[in-house]
């Protein structure tokens, strides 16, 4: 019975191990027949953090500092910066957290068991379907020029335990989001 136990326990952990390594998977959406400018600069237009009931929290200045930090970073990383005025494009970022119920196994389960030894009996035991709750978080990235979307990409990722974002946890999704940017045009 204990070797069962830490036999699930291993795999446990090599799972949550390789689920930690994996990259995250980002959707986006853009028309190929517009192409990117090519990007030299960009300026932090609009940021918008959605609390877990979709509240717009626009008061969480936290955040929002965390966001523009986080996005500086990835594009810096891409050779792009930061300019106030008269930049290639403008980037507007949304942020918002959800309540994920995942039935991790969906079967009831009924047992029986016989006890021997010097205390022999028999038990009864059931055992509901089994259900996982976490915090999701959405990251989703617009690129923007002269008020014109042209390409938008987006992320999903398992919040830390306090429902929030960490500044590690959302570069990696930044990093994913910005490297999936086209090529600019010539």
């Amino acid at each position: 019975m204990r070797s069962m136990i830490r036999h699930a326990l291993l795999a446990s952990a090599a799972l949550t191990l390789l689920a930690g390594c994996a990259q995250l998977s980002v959707q986006t959406d853009y028309n190929p027949a517009r192409p990117l400018p090519p990007l030299r600069t960009y300026q932090l237009g609009e940021v918008r953090v959605y609390d877990a009931q979709g509240r717009l929290d626009a008061d969480n200045t936290l955040q929002k500092d965390r966001i523009g930090r986080v996005l500086a970073t990835a594009f810096a990383e891409r050779g792009v910066s930061p300019l106030s005025r008269q930049a290639d494009v403008q980037v507007n970022v949304e942020v918002e957290q959800r309540e994920v119920s995942q039935i991790i196994d969906p079967r009831p389960r009924v047992s029986v068991g016989i006890g021997r030894g010097i205390y022999p009996g028999w038990g009864l035991g059931w055992q509901v379907p089994m259900q996982r709750d976490y915090l999701e978080g959405r990251l989703r990235v617009d690129v923007l020029k002269n008020g014109a979307l042209l390409w938008r990409g987006e992320t999903r990722a398992t919040l830390n335990s306090h429902g929030q974002w960490d500044e590690a946890g959302m570069l990696d999704g930044m990093r994913q989001v910005i490297k999936a940017l086209p090529p600019a045009a010539p």
